[in-house]
């Protein structure tokens, strides 16, 4: 909507214009309607009052669509219309007629080419159709129906009929002559009847033989007479010429040299892998390479070169050669098989050196003395079922390759034999592999590390506390100052035995960020309101309310402020006082130690020991800071309870809940009461429960 406004001043003065206009054109008039225009000078006139306030316009649609109205002090003023659609042009005279298109060029030859179901026709290098291969004929099947044999091809069928049965009986005439009589399902039967017994033949002539000698040549034989007509006669042969003798020679590389009298002597082959020679006994052939067998004597035996090796006379698995990018944090570049060295071993299926020379167990690892000089085998830092799980959870990502159906018969002869060829890959992925070895290295102990029980009464892998070593159960090391704290479990908490004693810093910022230089965090030299007192160690530092849970802390908004670099540590994101995984506690959970009335136990009885510690009194003048210890014989500690929210108001009040314990109270006496939040108190950090 468009408004146009008129103010005041441009009203009046197109006002006196149109006054002007009017003057001039009526002394005009009279000077052409009278011979004389001449008079009196006229007095002044009274000069005209300030024009009224112009009116704003503005501009609507007309309902019909057909333009606008406008309006002006909400009276309208005037109608825009739309203009009407212009008359349609006359038609354009024809063009001339194009000239003749120049001759085609000549079309490129073509040819087939067979493909896996039929031919590509290609007509210039370019594919232009494609013949398919017709489909295949439909297969039949037969069934059995009451007539007979149905076979069905595709659409067509056809039935081959039952013949008929028939039965066979015993049966004799009134003669008593017998025979055999046939009975058929379709009426037809019949009689076969013994023959007669036939006239016996002629007795035969009796044969005999004898022996006789030539007596020209010598020769012996046999006469056969049959009757008394001779029937022929048999002669002995000639003994043969004596035989050669025949010796044969095994070389020990396959063959056998077979020689017979002065004949040149034949080799023969005892088997033959490629164009190779060897003796089956002794060696087997894999493809077209010749591998000894395993055993001794006649024991000895082949065996799946790919996926099994030969180890003192008896066959083995191949073991999985690991090859890590970076050996520190644990990347599996890639995996090989092959069998081990005389310095390695196979440990769970992979190729691993001995440690000093010693094979070691699944729960064991090659790892470093104190000094880093030496060799050990050490134990991982967990419970036994940890390292079980991350093994059986291996197995279980083991890759089982596919075979084709058309295949199934080749695989049946060569796959199981075969196997893996020496080399190949392995049954697992590499991510599965990298994640197996990432699994392990979190059990293994670093120089910077130690193993130690935890509260669930099993083994951890610990980070040392600067160089030191600790009972966790009893202590926890804030990674911040490498400070250690005695801890304890009073009413349903982990608590600090000890008062705090960190000194807090709030991050540096330089251009509004956080700065930071890879994993470390740079921060202001001074103190976040939080001091010492040097007259009474034993109590920790005092913190004010800001600083106890780190109001001013820009952390608490680390996107906005930090660059994240991969290497930053998580306890340097901390914000407040308290160290990573500790918090401040509840007004609840301070009232639960009195209550249980936990206060005054001494460490020694595992209690929390509350501190005589004071507080002090802050002043901040400029840079300058005023510190004033009060109450120093008495027990004071911050909880995070702000006191308005605890009384139903909204946050941000002046004061906030602390534990008052009196210095000649008992725990009875001890209660929570509200302090300005710029008093400086201790604090006792309780772990946070809740952490993931």
């Amino acid at each position: 909507m468009n408004v146009f406004h008129k103010n005041g001043e441009n009203s009046k003065r197109e006002h006196i214009m149109q006054y002007s206009k009017i003057s001039i054109a009526g002394c005009t008039a009279l000077m052409f309607g009278l011979l004389a225009c001449s008079g009196e000078d006229g007095h002044d006139g009274i000069n005209g009052t300030n024009g009224l306030n112009g009116t704003s316009c503005e501009v609507k649609s007309l309902k019909s669509g057909d333009g606008y109205k406008v309006l002006c002090g909400g009276d309208s003023v005037g109608v825009l219309l739309n203009g009407k659609t212009g008359a349609t042009g006359k038609t354009g005279a024809t063009g001339k007629t194009g000239a003749t298109g120049a001759t085609g060029k000549t079309g490129t030859s073509c040819t087939v080419d067979p493909i896996a179901d039929g031919y590509s026709v290609l007509c210039g290098g370019k594919e232009v159709g494609v013949l398919k291969n017709g489909a295949a004929g439909a297969s039949c099947t037969t069934d059995r129906s009451d007539y007979g044999i149905v076979i069905k091809c595709g659409d067509q069928e056809t039935t081959i009929l039952d013949g008929k049965s028939c039965t066979v009986k015993e049966t004799a005439n009134k003669a008593g002559k017998k025979g055999l009589q046939m009975d058929c399902e379709d009426g037809t039967s019949g009689t076969v009847w013994d023959g007669e017994n036939g006239t016996n033949g002629e007795n035969g002539t009796s044969c005999t033989a004898t022996t006789v000698t030539d007596e020209k040549t010598g020769k012996s034989g046999i006469q056969m007479y049959c009757g008394y007509q001779l029937v022929g006669t048999v002669w002995s042969g000639e003994d043969g010429a004596a035989g050669a003798n025949c010796v044969s020679t095994d070389n020990e590389n396959g063959t056998i040299d077979i020689k017979c009298g002065d004949a040149d002597p034949v080799t023969i082959y005892k088997a033959m892998c490629a164009d190779k020679v060897y003796d089956p006994a002794e060696q087997f052939c894999v493809l077209t390479a010749l591998f000894d067998k395993c055993g001794k004597g006649s024991n000895k035996k082949a065996y799946n070169v790919g996926s099994e090796y030969c180890q003192d006379g008896e066959v083995v698995p191949m073991c999985i050669d690991v090859h890590f990018a970076d050996q520190a944090d644990v990347e599996v570049e890639y995996a090989t098989m092959r069998a081990p060295k005389s310095d390695e071993f196979c440990w769970n299926g992979f190729i691993t050196k001995k440690c000093e020379g010693k094979e070691f167990t699944d729960y064991e690892y090659c790892g470093k003395t104190v000094d880093r000089k030496k060799d050990s085998v050490m134990t991982y830092c967990t419970e036994k079922y940890a390292i079980d799980a991350v093994i059986s959870n291996l197995q279980k990502r083991k890759l089982v390759p596919e075979v084709d159906d058309d295949e199934e018969g080749s695989n049946e002869i060569f796959g199981d034999f075969i196997g893996l060829v020496a080399g190949a890959s392995t049954p697992y992925s590499t991510s599965t592999l990298n994640d197996f070895f990432v699994a392990l290295d979190a059990y293994k102990i670093k120089s910077t590390q130690f193993c130690g029980e935890w509260f669930d009464k099993e083994l951890h892998v610990i980070n040392k506390c600067g160089d030191k070593t600790f009972d966790v159960k009893e202590q926890f090391c804030d990674r911040r100052d490498n400070h250690l704290y005695k801890i304890v479990l009073a009413g349903d908490n982990i608590w600090m035995a000890e008062n705090l004693d960190f000194e807090y810093k709030l991050p540096l910022k330089e251009g509004g960020r956080i700065k930071v230089a890879g994993s470390k965090v740079f921060f202001e030299e001074d103190a976040y309101e939080n001091f010492a007192n040097k007259d009474n160690p034993s109590a920790g530092r005092y913190y004010t309310w800001a600083s106890a849970i780190g109001a001013d802390d820009d952390r608490s908004t680390v996107e906005r402020y930090v660059d994240i670099d991969d290497e930053l540590q998580s306890h340097n994101l901390v914000v407040g006082a308290c160290p990573e995984n500790w918090r401040l506690p509840t007004k609840d959970e301070l009232q639960a130690l009195i209550d249980e009335r936990v206060l005054t136990k001494s460490l020694a009885k595992d209690g929390f020991d509350v501190t005589a510690s004071g507080y002090y009194s802050v002043s901040f003048d400029g840079d300058a800071t005023s510190l004033v210890l009060d109450s120093d014989e008495d027990a004071l500690l911050w909880s995070v309870t702000d006191n308005d929210a605890d009384a139903g108001i909204a946050a941000g009040g002046a004061k906030a809940l602390a534990l008052f314990y009196p210095h000649d109270g008992k725990d009875i006496d001890a209660q929570l009461m509200p302090y300005t939040k710029t008093l400086a108190l201790p604090i006792r950090c309780v772990l946070d429960l809740n952490i993931d």
